[in-house]
């Protein structure tokens, strides 16, 4: 940018050579103070809506200069030499006749790399790393692939104690011998009842 910075051409409307009408130098002048301003701001649309202004009212090659220059600005490259050639034919003795040219070149230079580049077909897919083929890799959405346990290892249930057919069998054991224990137990107090002592009363 600083190129174009460096290239930007303030020039006096009063001592231009082509006659205008008052009223149209003023507007001129104060559209071109205002696009130099947005210009100074890096506001390079704005600026270059001024120049324009500036130049539909008063006709000197070096606004087109400066059109070009906002144009360069914007990455507008087709428009940028387009403008630059009309200051040319417009000012064929410019004391920068030679420094334009060559920003001619440049972007007509840079147009046809980008337009090589767009053109080009693509050049295909890059080839993987072998360590990346080497074995396969299961989508998100696949089910994982069971992974083998040898049958000399241990195994382990997670299931809760009360749900295991062991502890069933032992409580079932445990309560035919309460049941046998409390039928026997019965059966003696039945032929034996306590007695209740003289003159007490048992609950």
């Amino acid at each position: 940018m600083g190129a174009v910075r460096i290239g930007f051409v303030l020039f006096t409307l009063g001592l231009m050579s082509v006659p205008a009408a008052a009223e149209d130098k003023v507007a001129a002048r104060k559209a071109f103070l205002e696009g130099s301003k947005y210009f100074d701001l890096n506001q390079y649309a704005e600026a270059l809506e001024a120049f324009k202004r500036a130049y539909w009212n008063f006709e000197d090659p070096v606004i087109l200069y400066n059109v070009a220059q906002c144009h360069r600005a914007l990455k507008h490259k087709s428009e940028a030499i387009e403008f630059y050639r009309s200051y040319l034919r417009k000012r064929p003795d410019a004391r920068n006749r030679e420094d334009v040219q060559k920003i001619i070149a440049d972007l007509t230079s840079a147009i046809e790399k980008e337009k090589a580049i767009s053109d080009a077909p693509p050049l295909g897919p890059m080839p993987t790393d072998s360590r990346l083929t080497a074995a396969p890799v299961a989508p998100d959405n696949a089910q994982a692939t069971p992974v083998a346990v040898s049958t000399s290892a241990p195994t382990r249930s997670d299931k809760p104690v009360y749900q295991r057919g062991w502890f069933w069998g032992v409580i079932g054991g445990v309560v035919a011998v309460g049941v046998g224990v409390g039928v026997g137990v019965g059966l003696g107090t039945r032929s034996n009842p306590p007695k209740a002592a003289d003159g007490a009363v048992t609950f």
